[in-house]
């Protein structure tokens, strides 16, 4: 301001009786059906009269009034609007990408693909149509990620009308009826009645007591009132607060209504593995358990096994279809579903691993195949079941730790398992050497130990616990199958709390044998969980 005149003045004096003007505004956040999170993103063009650069602004909500929201001049000078709404679109894939994984942290899930509004046609074509034209070859390569989030279907541009784009009132000065026409829609109100402790709804009101222009540039014109939500730094500190109190209240919410129980205690049951027409309703499930049915399996392979370089394709009991899954998940809200990879065998083809020709085209298959899988039954996560391997194996901890991080990092999945046994210990050991950080649970299949004897249990329990996080370490048993058999099992776990181990879950296979005998042991062993004084 080394050069300030009585127009800047007059800019400052607007500002201020705008301020207070707009004391009583506030954000109203209200109860909505479901939280979904969702974008605008807008720029204007060219508005800088001093270096002719745009300016860039996205808002978001979630389903309520907005929550988060930039307005910000662009790095680069853009030769097109087209160009310059890009830019704008790619800072918000960036944001919502950053706020998907803070709601992950919250137990708010959204598995489909977050839509962001866009009111330019040409930005909308280039980020969905993979040919580079004439036109677009000036953009920088970094902003054409936009076009792998769409591929992906992590993001969705999606064109508006302008009328409809809220992100304008954070790009461009307006007029008094559209400011407070998209003031409106973003949920800035204001309290009526202060004094009436009784009077809690807030209403909206139609226009500020003294509109004015904050923008420096738009003072001369002041015969046409304007009005810019960047004048209120009040009200921009009021909505920061309201946000935080805001997003406090749904994680407490969530995390009640959550399938994540206080202490930890987990099930895990493979079903569906040995074509018995199961169902999951008829599975015993308590609340007070955070129970994952593991749909068994998906395989990289077509019917005959032929290898599909990661396409991944259901092969579990017809009668676990997605609307069972759907239906099982929202009578219990503790129940979780995910898919194992793999398994021994598709009919009489041995399954094995193999390394792939291009590591990262298998990756990439298996990253789609598996997020359309989750998409279509409603999974959480996935297991991870290879059984046979070859003498040299230098791929698989590599494509499945890094498969699993991208599942996560990208929200497709919440949840990640392995499922070594004695012979496969040494690809699963690596695996959880460098990928550790992303795998929650161990099913180790101690039925395969052969141990029969609750003693012996506790001591192969000990030695994978020297190999594996003891923590994320679970005891298994084979319903009418190999190892400890009966209640002995759950002798061996009593032991097992003895020597100083936490058992906080269960894992058994499987549900197919366990509807012969009335689901017995996952009867007993949620009880012994929710009973069990130990924990890690």
């Amino acid at each position: 301001m080394h050069c300030c005149n009585v127009k800047h003045l007059q800019a400052v004096k607007r500002v201020l009786r705008y301020i207070k003007g707009t004391l009583s505004f506030e954000m109203m956040f209200i109860i909505v059906d479901s939280m979904k999170l969702l974008g605008y993103a807008d720029s204007d063009w060219a508005g800088s009269i001093d270096d002719m650069k745009s300016t860039s602004g996205y808002l978001f909500t979630l389903g309520s009034a907005i929550f988060c929201w930039s307005s910000k001049k662009q790095n680069v000078v853009a030769q097109l609007t087209a160009k310059a709404e890009y830019v704008a679109v790619a800072s918000a894939v960036n944001q919502a990408i950053w706020l998907k994984k803070i709601m992950t942290n919250l137990n708010i899930y959204q598995r489909e693909a977050t839509e962001i509004k866009c009111d330019n046609q040409s930005a909308v074509a280039i980020a969905k149509n993979p040919v580079f034209y004439g036109r677009i070859k000036h953009f920088k390569i970094k902003f054409h990620f936009v076009r792998e989030m769409e591929q992906v279907q992590e993001m969705k541009l999606i064109h508006c009308n302008s009328k409809d784009q809220l992100d304008d009132i954070l790009t461009m000065p307006f007029s008094v009826s559209g400011f407070v026409h998209l003031r409106v829609k973003m949920g800035v109100c204001s309290m009526q009645d202060k004094d009436d402790s009784n009077n809690a709804a807030r209403k909206c009101v139609d226009a500020p007591q003294v509109p004015f222009v904050a923008d420096a540039k738009a003072v001369p014109a002041l015969e046409t009132p304007q009005v810019s939500v960047f004048a209120d730094t009040r009200l921009l500190l009021s909505w920061r607060l309201l946000l935080f109190r805001h997003l406090l209240i749904l994680s407490c919410s969530c995390v009640e209504g959550s399938s994540t129980c206080a202490d930890g205690k987990v099930m895990m049951e493979y079903i569906g593995a040995t074509g018995v027409p199961v169902k999951l309703e008829a599975v015993p499930v308590e609340e007070g358990i955070v129970f994952h049915f593991i749909l068994s399996f998906a395989i990289d392979a077509d019917p005959s096994g032929n290898t599909q370089n990661g396409k991944f394709s259901p092969y579990w009991a017809d009668t676990l279809t997605p609307e069972c899954v759907a239906a099982m998940k929202k009578s219990h809200p503790n129940v979780k579903a995910l898919t194992s990879l793999s398994g021994w065998s598709l009919g009489d083809k041995v399954l094995r691993w193999y390394t792939p020709d291009d590591t990262q085209q298998w990756i990439s298959n298996a990253f789609s195949s598996l997020s359309s899988m989750a998409q279509q039954y409603h999974l959480d996560g996935i297991d991870i079941d290879y059984e046979n391997f070859p003498r040299h194996n230098s791929s698989f901890a590599y494509c499945i730790g890094e498969l699993i991080t991208l599942l996560k990092n990208q929200s497709v999945i919440s949840v990640a398992t392995i499922a070594p046994y004695h012979k496969t210990i040494a690809p699963y050991i690596e695996l959880f050497e460098n990928y550790g950080d992303v795998i929650d649970f161990v099913n180790y299949q101690f039925y395969t130990d052969k141990v029969r004897k609750p003693k012996s249990y506790v001591e192969a329990f000990k030695i994978r616990a020297g190999q594996f996080d003891k923590e994320k370490l679970l005891p298994s048993y084979e319903v009418n199958g190999r190892g400890i058999q009966g209640d002995a099992f759950f002798d061996a776990l009593s032991l097992l709390e003895e020597n100083g181990f936490g058992v906080n879950g269960v894992m058994i296979f499987s549900a197919d044998a366990s509807s012969s005998n009335d689901y017995y042991y996952e009867r007993k062993s949620q009880d012994f969980l929710l009973n069990s004084t130990v924990s890690v």
